[in-house]
């Protein structure tokens, strides 16, 4: 399905609200902050808004330099062409949504919410799912248009804590510390602390952190950054019963790690219990183990992932590399990047708002661009790598 235009004839040119910033050029402190980028190899510095209402955007040499050939407006280049290859359509729809280019339209030149009639082809039924998961993750995406929050980071947190459960006096009463959490989660006795002993190493040093945390004890283990993630998101009542039937298989799995709310907010919310793996078909194997061994229990749901069953109990998610973590707004997983790039669409969409189309729309087709299958909420193949793609 086609959601976008042909717009390989058009005519582009750089923003004229950004600013183009070498790295080297920046300032003392803002070279510290974004350090890491420099282990990106393709990168080059820094888009700084010249206007309010912009975020700034970290970009690769490619990008750089196709804005530079673009500071006269004019067709994409021939040297781009052959770069983007395949998806050379994609990422201008991309740059152009993402304000780093604008189009022509008519006598103007436009980008963001503003660019719609110039690229849009799709309907807005078709970025959208009917499962669970889906229906929950436009349930925030909504939630968040209608709290009205200017902030990007802000608006960002608010989404990535949709459907946590409220901390009601109960469950104050139930686990006001971390030691009655160990104690409700079956930590202390019985066959979980035996399983944990014999197949994991505990991670968790300090009464100050968040999740409790193990790793595998075996040093075999398979090469590769554990970027995808498993989430088991049972109701808090069922969580005991679902550590210890999951336990009972993940040894037998891929899995390099896990972990677990360690206090009642980490229980309350919906991503209580997450298995890291280095490989796809790892986590999927392991997924179906662990359907079996918790089959019939009832899910609480992780918005913005993706499903892999029908309840909503097992979903996945791939966390973002390096360089899409650094710049403010930008989370550190899967689920606090896809808030981001939301939150940033939405408050785009709200202050260029553009008849017949919601800010919700505007922020899943931006998404769909940026390599998110909006239906399943699962990523393309390479997406983070895609050529010329900006790193917000």
């Amino acid at each position: 399905m086609d959601i976008i235009k042909y717009l390989l004839d058009a005519t582009f040119r750089a923003n004229p609200d950004y600013e183009l910033v070498l790295f080297d050029r920046l300032e003392a402190h803002e070279q510290k902050r974004l350090a890491e980028l420099l282990q990106d190899a393709e990168f080059y510095g820094l888009l700084r808004p010249r206007v309010p209402g912009l975020t700034v955007k970290s970009v690769s040499r490619d990008v750089a330099l196709l804005l530079y050939s673009l500071a006269t407006p004019g067709r994409l280049p021939a040297y781009a062409r052959t770069l983007l290859g395949e998806r050379a359509n994609e990422t201008l729809a991309q740059l152009v949504l993402d304000q780093v280019l604008q189009i022509q339209s008519g006598t103007d030149f436009v980008c963001g919410p503003r660019a719609r009639d110039a690229i849009d082809a799709a309907n807005a039924a078709d970025l959208v799912g009917d499962g669970v998961l889906a229906r929950l993750s436009l349930q925030a995406l909504r939630y968040g248009q209608e709290l009205r929050i200017d902030d990007d980071a802000a608006l960002a947190r608010r989404l990535y804590c949709y459907n946590r459960l409220p901390a009601t006096l109960r469950w104050q009463r139930r686990l006001p510390t971390r030691a009655e959490v160990a104690r409700f989660l079956g930590l202390d006795d019985g066959a979980v602390p035996e399983i944990l002993q014999r197949n994991w190493i505990s991670l968790s040093g300090t009464n100050d952190e968040p999740w409790l945390a193990w790793t595998r004890r075996t040093a075999e283990r398979n090469g590769g950054h554990a970027a995808h993630k498993l989430y088991v998101s049972p109701p808090p009542d069922h969580l005991q019963q679902a550590l210890a039937a999951l336990l009972g298989v993940l040894s037998e799995t891929g899995a390099q790690s896990f972990k677990v709310g360690a206090r009642l907010e980490g229980l309350l919310r919906p991503d209580k219990l997450v298995i890291y793996f280095a490989q796809h078909d790892e986590m999927r194997a392991a997924a179906d183990r662990i359907d079996q061994a918790l089959s019939g229990m009832p899910a609480h749901g992780v918005p913005f992932t993706a499903p892999l069953d029908a309840a909503g109990l097992l979903s996945w998610g791939l966390d973002p590399p390096t360089q899409e973590r650094l710049l403010p707004y930008r989370g550190r997983s899967w689920r606090s990047w896809i808030a981001g790039e939301l939150a940033v669409a939405l408050n785009a969409a709200r202050r260029e708002p553009i008849a017949g189309t919601e800010p919700w729309q505007f922020a899943l087709r931006k998404l769909r661009l940026r390599g998110v299958d909006t239906v399943t909420w699962t990523p393309a193949a390479g997406f983070w790598t895609a050529p010329g793609t900006p790193a917000q």
